[in-house]
């Protein structure tokens, strides 16, 4: 009989310590999911890059005697680039993965250029040396676009278009030299409007600080100056025409509320 409860307070002291065990060793707790960047909001940033325009100017003579004109310039060699720094405001909603929103910025900009060329004289038609300078520029630009974009988490593509207006200068001049003896002038500036589009990527670096890429194509028309002799009006005149296209690529960094 002894050795019978001796057995039994064995077995029973096994048991308890082996359903310790498994209540020690149970499933281990489950960590919570840190839920999925939201991009729903307002946004506003600053932004930097660069920048181009695409054309050079095209010049065309208005009085100007028919043999002469082949032997004229018909362009110029113009490289209007620069730096482009501005800021930017806008508003989000995300729809399960898919994005629709709108965003307009102010950029100060330096797209700028100018271009000099020489025709050489040609005495025995009687040809002087002519000397052609054109300047170009873009002081500001701005733009309102809405934009598309697919999420993925903390990442986003986005394709955006919309309104590009911008402030373009742009002054020509002939002059006749050595000596100077003549000199036509003409200049014009205005504010054109036109379209932009292009596309980017932007990602979410804290749950209010995004930072993004993008790139955009822009088209305003075109500017044109007539240069004339201020003296004289109706004499011979050189029509300048620029293109006013081109395209910024720039980064930006924007605060989510």
């Amino acid at each position: 009989m002894i050795r019978f409860l001796v057995a039994m307070s064995l077995a029973l002291s096994t048991t308890t310590a082996f359903a310790a065990d498994l209540l020690n060793y149970g499933p281990a707790p489950v960590s919570p999911i840190s839920p999925a960047f939201n991009w729903t909001g307002l946004h506003i940033g600053v932004s930097g890059g660069w920048g181009f325009n695409a054309g050079d100017p095209a010049y065309a003579y208005i009085n100007v005697p028919a043999q002469i004109v082949p032997l004229l310039p018909k362009s110029a060699n113009l490289d209007a680039d620069g730096g482009i720094v501005g800021g930017t405001l806008g508003y989000d909603k995300q729809f399960g993965q898919f994005l629709l929103g709108v965003e307009g910025d102010m950029s100060w900009t330096d797209f700028g250029g100018d271009a000099t060329h020489i025709r050489p004289s040609i005495p025995n038609i009687g040809l002087p040396s002519l000397k052609f300078a054109s300047d170009y520029q873009m002081d500001w630009l701005s733009t309102v676009r809405g934009r598309a974009g697919i999420t993925f988490d903390q990442w986003m593509l986005y394709g955006t278009g919309g309104l590009a207006i911008a402030d373009v200068s742009m002054r020509s001049s002939v002059t006749v030299a050595p000596p100077a003896n003549g000199h036509l002038f003409g200049s014009d500036d205005k504010t054109k409007t036109g379209w932009t589009a292009g596309g980017g990527a932007a990602f979410a670096l804290t749950d209010h600080v995004t930072l993004k890429a993008e790139g955009l194509y822009y088209d305003l028309g075109h500017i044109s100056t007539h240069s004339t002799d201020p003296k004289d009006p109706q004499s011979s005149v050189l029509v300048t025409d620029q293109d006013i296209n081109g395209a910024i690529v720039r980064g930006g960094l924007d605060y989510k509320f």
